[in-house]
């Protein structure tokens, strides 16, 4: 049985390399159980937070950030800026594998008044496809390992999505970082509920893997 993963957002923009960012702590430390993960999967998926200057979630002096936006259905709270197409808070982050060597690269959140936070949708309805569920399907794909940038809020979402759809997602916790650890359990245990196998370890996850294929 063939095993994709999906690599949610490995980006400068969430790490100390961009501290007026979005930096997650200790986000540095995933990059060796990405690459685990990248090597496990017969199929690896990017998905890249790919964000326009002046969107409407950005945050400012008179929207801090957090702030709850109202008259946009794809965006719902405000955002320091972050991981601006074609700057280095964009970028994957040195270290893993490149965008042109994974199977499908897909970049998310184009558009000024849309900030969705699952891989696998445009939109807060899930209405508009990045393709990630068509993907998954021609492969008959059933298992997805998910990694990535930050646990409590795009991991979450995609894990949760990947249910929705129909798959069965196996989140690696050594390979992602929570923005709020404080939101952190309520997340692992949000996801668990919801249908996801919870790997402590990227050890368990290659022996997961072993098992599934």
């Amino acid at each position: 049985m063939k095993i994709a993963a999906i690599h949610v957002d490995p980006q400068n923009g969430f790490t100390e390399i961009c501290p007026q960012e979005l930096p997650v702590t200790g986000a540095l430390q995933i990059l060796p159980h990405m690459n685990k993960m990248f090597e496990a999967a017969d199929f690896n998926i990017l998905s890249q937070d790919w964000h326009p200057k002046g969107a409407v979630y950005e945050a400012t002096k008179e929207k801090p950030m957090g702030t709850k936006l109202e008259g946009y259905p794809n965006a719902d709270i405000t955002w320091n800026q972050h991981c601006v197409a074609n700057t280095l808070g964009a970028d994957v982050i040195d270290g893993l594998h490149r965008p042109e060597e994974y199977d499908l690269s897909i970049k998310k959140g184009e558009e000024v008044d849309c900030h969705p936070y699952g891989a696998l949708w445009h939109d807060f309805a899930r209405t508009r496809s990045t393709g990630i569920v068509e993907f998954l399907n021609k492969h008959k794909i059933k298992y997805v390992l998910v990694g990535g940038l930050a646990l409590d809020f795009c991991v979450r979402l995609t894990v949760l999505e990947l249910i929705e759809a129909g798959f069965i997602p196996a989140l690696n916790l050594e390979a992602t970082k929570p923005v709020f650890e404080a939101q952190a359990q309520s997340s692992i245990d949000e996801m668990a509920a919801a249908g996801a196998v919870v790997l402590e370890t990227t050890q368990a996850m290659m022996q997961f893997v072993q098992e599934k294929k």
